[in-house]
């Protein structure tokens, strides 16, 4: 697969510029354009309206702001893969992509004026357009190189929304999916969090009543990084203030450092390694439809994953709160906490392959996990002393 290019030249105003335009039209609409020998070679925003030939060499040859010509071009087994062969097909993206390129542009939709040629050359089919402004707003034809790129990245993101949209689907599948996973370890480390404060407690009763103390805790021995998320969790439980809405945003900054740092760990877990793998790929995919450049690819991943960490970090907030909240209310007595379910890799790459059966999924396992009655009370409660 080769990144779809697009290729922008520009015409000021000038003594002969006006007839070169011309001639311009002319060469796209004659010259080996699809439909060139019927006449028809043309096409515009009107798929009812073809714009005539004439009309178009005289519009650009008399105009007084910048004409701009751009060829817009794919690899002809990519046009064939993406389903790019058929003029129809060919006049639609353009339909599509010509005005996202104009707003990148900064040109007034309203005054965009465009015709375009399908020209079928061996190896690369690709389309030419000639823009203006009708009356013309901007004066200078040059682009500033970040206005070429999203000029660039507009054409890119058009042709390859075949492309992309599984590939966005599968992102936010695997999102949902590590969400749900980091919450079912977190509810865990609450567990693990309550046994061992309940444990703390008894000792201390012990050392002053001769109480006898719990042993172990109950349910199988936690890893190493299943106690250091309890401990950090209990330990951040204690650090959230007394009231407010368990949000990221509105907790104090060390809080937030903290809740971060815990998200880090917290996608280490076995259970979602392979998926945040697989989302790391997943990302770099979606990145390279549009650069090659593994600088860009790297920052395109680093963002995502501080979108994902920022979203984890979002749970350990409320489950640091929900801790708190469930401390203050007084002795517990934990029950026996199952051991985590892992996300199977599996499941996830069968949700990869069948979105619609994924989201179905999806809602089944929102709803079943959707709180009791009791549970809506036990938490309006919890709020209500906050």
């Amino acid at each position: 697969m080769a990144i779809p290019v697009a290729k922008l030249s520009f015409r000021e105003p000038g003594p002969t510029i006006g007839a070169r335009n011309a001639a311009h039209v002319y060469y796209i609409a004659t010259h080996g354009a699809d439909g060139g020998r019927v006449g028809r070679a043309l096409f515009g925003p009107d798929p009812q309206r073809p714009p005539d030939r004439v009309e178009v060499q005289r519009a650009v040859r008399d105009h007084t702001g910048p004409v701009w010509r751009l060829v817009l071009s794919l690899r002809e087994d990519d046009a064939l893969r993406w389903g790019y062969q058929a003029r129809a097909d060919w006049e639609r993206l353009a339909r599509l992509a010509v005005p996202q390129i104009a707003a990148r542009m900064g040109l007034d939709p309203g005054a965009v004026r465009w015709a375009a040629a399908l020209h079928r050359a061996p190896g690369h089919p690709h389309l030419h357009v000639v823009l203006w402004e009708d009356p013309p707003t901007r004066r200078q034809g040059k682009l500033r190189p970040a206005e070429l790129r999203e000029v660039r990245q507009a054409w890119a993101r058009q042709v390859l929304a075949p492309v992309r949209a599984p590939l966005a689907a599968r992102k936010t599948i695997l999102r949902d999916s590590l969400r749900v996973a980091a919450n079912d370890v977190l509810q865990h480390s609450i567990s693990l969090a309550l046994q061992a404060g309940a444990r703390r407690r008894a000792l201390r009763a012990r050392a002053g009543q001769a109480l006898q103390a719990p042993g172990r805790l109950s349910g199988p021995k936690p890893s190493p990084l299943e106690q250091e998320l309890a401990s950090r969790l209990l330990t951040l439980a204690g650090r959230m203030p007394g009231r407010g809405r368990a949000v990221l945003a509105f907790m104090p900054q060390d809080v937030k450092d903290e809740a971060l740092r815990v998200a880090e760990r917290l996608l280490q877990h076995p259970s979602l390694a392979a998926a945040v793998n697989l989302y790391r790929q997943t990302v770099r995919q979606m990145a390279g439809l549009y650069t090659s450049r593994n600088r860009a690819l790297d920052v395109a991943e680093q963002k995502a994953m501080r979108d994902l960490r920022g979203r984890i970090a979002q749970l350990i907030v409320r489950a640091a709160a929900q801790l708190n909240r469930d401390i203050r209310g007084g002795p517990i007595v934990p029950s026996t906490a199952p051991t985590v379910p892992p996300v199977a890799l599996g499941a996830v790459r069968g949700l990869l392959l069948a979105a619609s059966a994924a989201l179905s999924e999806a809602q089944r396992r929102a709803e079943e996990r959707a709180p009791t009655e009791e549970e809506r009370a036990r938490r309006r409660d919890g709020r209500g002393r906050d």
